[in-house]
């Protein structure tokens, strides 16, 4: 058998700040602030974030969190009107009063609408983006021996020949034919990366010569030979032109002492007046390994030169062949009267770019060409590197969500004003000195309902319900006469005045409303 304890001792009332404090309501408040952080937190993170890096969808996570932040500001509702009720109660207050919860309860319905505006706040859009990949280049980053030609010595001269793989590549530069890739991976997109292959690495230096350009020989037709100055105001008899060299190019290497470097000099007259200057720009190229900004559009590449003179590159596949159609390129002034006022500008940074070009086409051609390893020296015992994996940017159309930054700050208006709303109804708490609750039974206590009446039933539901909790009750008809109530199984003289009235009340008091019944 079981025992009951029933405390029938009198219950203090004991108000305070941390005695009546609310804590799980204050918790399920915070817990809705912290799903608005949330739902604002998904929202700025993936804009413009790809659709397939999200394993769950934002609009699936805001969902979830709009659940769970509706349950929650509801359950701080009942909270908060428990305390407005109780408060209420205690300072004095007509029926009317209940509008103020009814407005509470508005907010809890109100804020389910966040979820549809929060969920309208992203989209997804298609937008060029950047895609970090890994890519397989096969270039060589270092030529293998004896792979561009060869040079043979003879009694009466010098033989030079080129291999033909790197007869090809000569012809597809000069034609200027796109560099291929075969599998890269960037077949929907462009990408971008830096890799390692053989190139030529230059060093230059100018030097600037003073040079009157239009200076005569005084006394040609004696063989005197005296030089007269441009800026010369006299009369000369027997005068010719001097020999003058305003623009030049000159390749010079030793195939036997050094064969992996040249040198190259250009010598250009860049200033207007006959009286001037001459520029010689020397600079040596030797075999290197160097970094290489390419960009791959799709299959095919195209090289980024890192150069400030970039700008004055002509494009024109003969420029390497013939000193004549360089200085015609470069040519920025030709006077139809004074020969010697024309001038011209460095084609150094055009024969970089071009040579630069040369040699990646080269290395590029290398994995193409060969079956077996290749050897760097002819007697030497290390391999070429012939593939490399880099890191890419792959520029592609892409599914991205985007953020409406205007459905954003709708939805944390809604959800503020309903955290606002339901807040207020925590006012006071403190004021109220015993554990409440919006129960019926404990409300129906508080309006001294007889059905409630016993000793210590002033407090809460843990002391009410095991005295009362057994009582049976049923909601009907209780009829009076004259202020006393007639059970249902007592006669009524049918002059007596009788009254009928639906209440909650024991279930031996009443009755089961009939059909057409009357009730005051």
């Amino acid at each position: 058998m079981w025992y009951i304890y029933i405390n029938h001792a009198p219950q203090s009332w004991e108000p305070g700040v941390l005695k009546r404090l609310l804590l799980l309501g204050i918790i399920a408040f915070l817990g809705v602030l912290a799903c608005l952080i949330f739902h604002i937190t998904i929202l700025l993170t993936s804009n413009g974030k790809p659709q397939n890096s999200w394993k769950f969808q934002p609009s699936v996570l805001l969902a979830i969190s709009s659940a769970i932040s509706t349950g929650l500001l509801r359950f701080a509702l009942g909270e908060g009107a428990a305390v407005t009720w109780w408060n209420k109660a205690i300072n004095g207050c007509t029926i009317k009063f209940f509008d103020v919860l009814g407005l509470a309860s508005i907010a809890s319905v109100i804020v389910a609408i966040d979820s549809p505006v929060f969920q309208r706040a992203t989209t997804v859009a298609v937008r060029l983006a950047q895609v970090n990949m890994p890519l397989s280049v096969g270039t060589a980053q270092q030529l293998p021996f004896g792979y561009t030609g060869a040079m043979q010595r003879h009694i009466s001269c010098d033989v030079t020949r080129m291999t033909p793989p790197f007869q090809k590549v000569v012809l597809s530069h000069n034609s200027g034919e796109p560099m291929y890739l075969n599998d890269t991976g960037c077949a929907n997109g462009n990408c971008s990366a830096t890799i390692r292959a053989a190139e030529l690495a230059v060093e230059c230096s100018l030097e600037t010569m003073p040079q009157d350009f239009g200076s005569l020989i005084y006394g040609a037709e004696n063989g005197t030979g005296k030089l007269v100055p441009s800026n010369y105001n006299g009369t000369v008899v027997g005068m010719g032109d001097a020999q003058r060299l305003m623009f030049s190019t000159n390749f010079t290497f030793d195939p036997l002492r050094r064969p992996s470097s040249f040198n190259f000099t250009a010598t250009y007259k860049d200033q207007k007046d006959c009286n001037s200057r001459l520029q010689v720009n020397r600079c040596e190229f030797h075999l290197a390994t160097l970094l290489y900004p390419i960009k791959i559009i799709p299959e095919t590449i195209a090289v980024i030169y890192d150069t400030n003179e970039q700008e004055d590159i002509t494009t024109n596949s003969t420029t390497l062949e013939a000193s004549g159609i360089l200085a015609q390129d470069h040519l920025t002034w030709a006077d139809e009267l004074v020969s010697c006022q024309d001038t011209w500008k460095d084609p150094t940074p055009q024969v970089v770019a071009e040579l630069q070009n040369l040699m990646f086409r080269t290395a590029l051609s290398v994995p193409n060409n060969s079956n077996r390893p290749l050897r760097l020296l002819q007697h030497g015992e290390k391999v070429i590197q012939q593939n490399q994996t880099v890191d890419v940017v792959n520029l592609q159309d892409v599914s991205v969500f985007q953020a409406h930054y205007g459905y954003v700050a709708a939805g944390a208006a809604v959800m503020g004003v309903c955290l606002v709303v339901v807040a207020s109804t925590f006012y006071e708490w403190w004021k109220i000195g015993r554990p409440i609750t919006m129960s019926p039974i404990e409300i129906t206590k508080a309006f001294n309902a007889p059905v409630l009446k016993a000793d210590g039933v002033n407090g809460g539901l843990d002391r009410l319900l095991p005295i009362v909790g057994d009582r049976q009750v049923r909601y009907g008809e209780v009829r009076y006469c004259d202020g006393n109530i007639i059970l249902p199984s007592d006669d009524v003289d049918p002059y007596e005045s009788v009254q009928s009235r639906l209440e909650l009340s024991y279930l031996h008091w009443t009755s089961t409303p009939q059909q057409d019944s009357r009730h005051v």
